[in-house]
C-alpha cells in the first residue's frame, strides 16, 4: 500500500532552514537589480565558498576590464536603520579577515521585507573597526554598519571606486616590480633554475636575488623556497622584506603585513633603498585591506620622495627628466633636458655606491632618448642628402657626405643598444632584459616608420626586410617570454605598443585592429591614456600613419599651386629652417632662403586667383653654386607661358616685378585664366 502522505517513504532529509532560503532569495534579487545594466557582470563563486559569494567585473563601453570587487551577500528578512541611518549586522570576524585579502571587497546586506539592498566596502569597515579597536581579529565577530543603498543610481560611484582602486593596485604592484630592477641576480630566472632542493642553495638565491625571483613571477616559489632556507638566516629582515613581497604578491596581504612588521623592528640592519622598498610595500599592503586609504598611501609615497639623498636623489632626478624630455614636444626643450639627463646620468654611473644593475637602468633611460635624438638628427641628414641631390647635383661629397653621416648615427647607436642588451643578459636580470629589449623596439620601430613614410613621399612600395623582420620578432617573442611570467600589465602594454606598430607599418591593419580591442580595453582601464590612444586610432584607422597616407593621396590629386597657397607663415618658416640646415652656413642665410619659399607660394597664389599661365623666373648663378647659394636675394623675371611675355626688366624685389609684369602685359589680356576661375585679386 503507498502513504496517503507521498514523501513519507523518503526518510530522514536535512532541513533547509530560514537562512538558506534567505540566501537563495537574495540572489534573485540580485539578479533584478542587476539586470538591464552594463557596468558590472557578476561572477558567481558560490560553488567553493569561504567567504566570498563572487565577483563583480567592470565593464567599460563594453570592454571586459578585469578590475573586481569581491563580494559578500547577506540577508535579512526585515531590516531597521538607526537614527544615524545606517544598518547594524553582525558578521564572524574571520568572514571580514578573508574578504579584506580580496580585491576591493564590499558586503550586500538584503532586505526581505523592502526587496532592497545595502551595501558597504570592507576596507572602509575595517578602518572603522581599527579606530574603535585595533585588535577586532581576536573577537569572534564584529558589527557591521551598512550606510548605502545598492540601486541603479548608485553604480557610478560603485564604478568609479572599483576603477580607481584597479588601477591603484596595478600601479603599486608594477612600481614594486620595477624597485628590485637593482637587485643582483647571480642565475636566469625560470622554472628550471628555481628547482631547487637544497638548504644551502635555497638560501643563497633568496639572499641575493628573492625580489627579483618574485618580480619576475615566481612569489610562490619563493615561499616554498623560504621553507628549506635555514632558520636563522630565514630570521634576517630581509628575508622577512622578501617573504612580505611574496605574501603580497599571491594576495595574502595580512601574511604580508605580519612579515614586513617584523622586517620593521630590524630595519637598521637593512639598506636604505631596501627600508624604502619595505616601507612602499607596507603601505601598499595596509591599503589593500584597508588600514589606510588611497590619499594616505599617496601622501607617504609623496614624503618619501622628498627625502630622498645620495644615490636615490639621483635616480629620482634621471626620472623625472627623462619623462619631461620624453613627453616635450619642443626641440630645443628636448635638447636642453637631453643634455641635462646625459649629465645626471653620468653622475649615477660614476656613484660609488651604484652597482651594475643601478647604472644599467640608468644607461637604458638615457639610451632611449638618445635614440629618439639619433632617429631625428638621422632624418634630417636623410632630407639634407636630398635637397643637395636637387639643388647642387654635382656635389657628390656632400651628398655622401651626409648619408655617411646618418648610417653613422645609427650604426653608433645601435652599437650602445647592442652592448645595454648584452649586459643585462650577462646580469640574468629579467626586468632588465625587458628594458634593453623595449628600448631597442621602440626606436627600431620609430626608424622602420621613417621609412615608410619616405616609401609613401615617393610613391614606392614598402616591404620590410626579412632580416630585420626577423630580428624584430625575436626580440618581441623574448620581451612576451618576460612578460608572461612576470604578469606586469605595465610591461604588458608596453610591448603591445610595439606590436601595435609593427602590424600597422606593414599593412596588417586588421591584425593591428584586433590586438586594439584588446589594448584599448586594458589601457584605458589602468589609466594609461597615451597607449589606450594609440590603440583607439588604430581602431578608428586615424593614425599619424593613415593621415600620412590620406594626405599623400590628396595632394597627388590636388594642383600643386592650390595646395602651397595655402601654406601658412608659420608653415614658410618650419619649411625655410629645413631647407637652412641642409645648407652651409655661412655663407647660407636664413633670410633669403625665407624669402625663396615665400616667393614660391607668393607664385603659386598668383597662378591660383589670377593667372595660371605666370611664373617667376630667377637667376640660377648664385642658387646654383654651393659657395655662395642663398647668401644674396636673386635677381628675378616674370613670363607669360602662353604668350611668351616677359619682363623688360629684372629685380630682386618680387613684388615690384610682378606689379610691373600685370601693368605691361595682363591687365589688357582677354585669355587670363586663373585656376580658381574667380579672377580676384
Amino acid at each position: 500500500m503507498f502513504s496517503a502522505n507521498p514523501d513519507d517513504d523518503l526518510g530522514p532529509l536535512p532541513q533547509s532552514d530560514d537562512n538558506a532560503r534567505l540566501q537563495r532569495e537574495s540572489f534573485k534579487s540580485l539578479a533584478k537589480v542587476l539586470a538591464g545594466q552594463d557596468l558590472f557582470v557578476f561572477r558567481d563563486e558560490r560553488i567553493e565558498d569561504f567567504g566570498a559569494d563572487g565577483s563583480f567585473e567592470l565593464n567599460i563601453a563594453g570592454r571586459m576590464t578585469n578590475f573586481r570587487s569581491h563580494i559578500q551577500v547577506k540577508a535579512k528578512g526585515n531590516v531597521e536603520a538607526t537614527k544615524k541611518g545606517y544598518v547594524s549586522f553582525s558578521i564572524e570576524s574571520s568572514n571580514l579577515n578573508y574578504l579584506l585579502n580580496g580585491t576591493c571587497p564590499m558586503y550586500l546586506l538584503w532586505d526581505e521585507a523592502r526587496d532592497e539592498f545595502w551595501q558597504v566596502w570592507a576596507q572602509d569597515e575595517n578602518q572603522r573597526l581599527m579606530s574603535e579597536n585595533p585588535h577586532w581579529r581576536q573577537q569572534r565577530s564584529v558589527t557591521l554598519q551598512f550606510a548605502d543603498k545598492f540601486e541603479p543610481s548608485t553604480f557610478p560611484v560603485i564604478q568609479d571606486r572599483i576603477l580607481k582602486t584597479g588601477r591603484m593596485f596595478r600601479k603599486i604592484q608594477d612600481s614594486l616590480a620595477r624597485a628590485t630592477e637593482d637587485e643582483q641576480v647571480v642565475f636566469r630566472i625560470n622554472a628550471d633554475s628555481l628547482d631547487v632542493t637544497e638548504r644551502g642553495t635555497a638560501t643563497s638565491l633568496l639572499l641575493t636575488s628573492g625580489s627579483a625571483i618574485v618580480a619576475a613571477g615566481y612569489p610562490k616559489r619563493v615561499i616554498e623556497l623560504m621553507k628549506l632556507a635555514d632558520p636563522a638566516i630565514k630570521a634576517l629582515p630581509r628575508m622577512q622584506l622578501i617573504r612580505g613581497y611574496a605574501e603580497y604578491m599571491i594576495g595574502s596581504h595580512w601574511e604580508a603585513i605580519s612579515h614586513l612588521r617584523r622586517a620593521m623592528t630590524k630595519s637598521s640592519e637593512l639598506s636604505s633603498q631596501d627600508n624604502q622598498f619595505l616601507d612602499n610595500l607596507k603601505d601598499a599592503s595596509e591599503f589593500h585591506v584597508g588600514i589606510i586609504d588611497s590619499i594616505t598611501y599617496e601622501n607617504r609615497i609623496s614624503e618619501r620622495a622628498k627625502s630622498l639623498s645620495g644615490l636615490e636623489a639621483l635616480q629620482s632626478e634621471q626620472e623625472a627628466i627623462y619623462y619631461r624630455c620624453v613627453r616635450t614636444t619642443d626641440p630645443n626643450e628636448r635638447t636642453e633636458l637631453a643634455r641635462q639627463l646625459r649629465s645626471v646620468t653620468e653622475r649615477i654611473l660614476n656613484d660609488s655606491g651604484a652597482i651594475s644593475q643601478s647604472k644599467l637602468n640608468a644607461k637604458l633611460l638615457l639610451l632611449f632618448v638618445e635614440g629618439v635624438e639619433a632617429n631625428l638628427q638621422a632624418s634630417k641628414k636623410q632630407f639634407a642628402a636630398e635637397i643637395r641631390n636637387s639643388l647642387f647635383p654635382d656635389d657628390l661629397s656632400g651628398i655622401v657626405e651626409n648619408l655617411d653621416a646618418r648610417r653613422k648615427l645609427h650604426s653608433q647607436w645601435e652599437g650602445r643598444a647592442s652592448d645595454a642588451l648584452r649586459e643585462a643578459y650577462m646580469l640574468n636580470h629579467p626586468l632588465l632584459i625587458f628594458q634593453a629589449l623595449h628600448v631597442s623596439l621602440r626606436i627600431q620601430m620609430g626608424r622602420i616608420y621613417e621609412d615608410r613614410f619616405e616609401s609613401i613621399h615617393k610613391n614606392q612600395a614598402f616591404v620590410l626586410e626579412p632580416r630585420r623582420k626577423a630580428a624584430i620578432e625575436r626580440m618581441l617573442d623574448e620581451a612576451s617570454a618576460i612578460v608572461r611570467a612576470s604578469g606586469s600589465d605595465e610591461s604588458k602594454l608596453r610591448l603591445d605598443q610595439s606590436r601595435l606598430d609593427f602590424l600597422e607599418v606593414q599593412g596588417e591593419y586588421e591584425t593591428a585592429r584586433g590586438l586594439a580591442e584588446e589594448v584599448f580595453t586594458l589601457a584605458s582601464a589602468m589609466g594609461f591614456d597615451p597607449i589606450a590612444r594609440q590603440a583607439q586610432e588604430i581602431l578608428d584607422g586615424s593614425t599619424l600613419l593613415t593621415r600620412f597616407e590620406e594626405q599623400a593621396r590628396r595632394e597627388d590629386e590636388v594642383d600643386t599651386d592650390v595646395s602651397r597657397a595655402e601654406d601658412t607663415d608659420e608653415e614658410l618658416a618650419r619649411y625655410a629652417g629645413h631647407l637652412y640646415e641642409t645648407l652651409p652656413s655661412p655663407p647660407a642665410r636664413y633670410d633669403i632662403v625665407l624669402e625663396h619659399v615665400r616667393v614660391l607660394r607668393q607664385m603659386s597664389r598668383e597662378r591660383v586667383h589670377w593667372c595660371r599661365y605666370l611664373v617667376m623666373i630667377e637667376d640660377l648663378s648664385k642658387s646654383k653654386d654651393r659657395r655662395i647659394a642663398f647668401s644674396e636675394l636673386p635677381s628675378r623675371r616674370c613670363r607669360c607661358e602662353k604668350f611668351k611675355w616677359e619682363s623688360t626688366s629684372e629685380s630682386v624685389a618680387s613684388d615690384r616685378v610682378i606689379r610691373d609684369f600685370k601693368t605691361e602685359y595682363c591687365e589688357s589680356c582677354k585669355a587670363r585664366e586663373p585656376k580658381n576661375r574667380s579672377g580676384s585679386k
